[in-house]
């Protein structure tokens, strides 16, 4: 039960970091920064 529970911790541990990694890669790419700094200006205009 205990070596099931250590598999499970380990792959949600995995796949948190492979997630953050992709979405800062996703958020750094340029093609996306318009998208991005677009949202930003409305929320302060606001």
């Amino acid at each position: 039960m205990i070596k099931i529970w250590d598999f499970f911790a380990n792959f949600l541990g995995i796949f948190i970091l492979v997630w953050v990694i992709a979405y800062h890669y996703a958020m750094a790419d340029p093609k996306y920064e318009e998208t991005h700094a677009r949202d930003t200006s409305i929320v302060e205009s606001k």
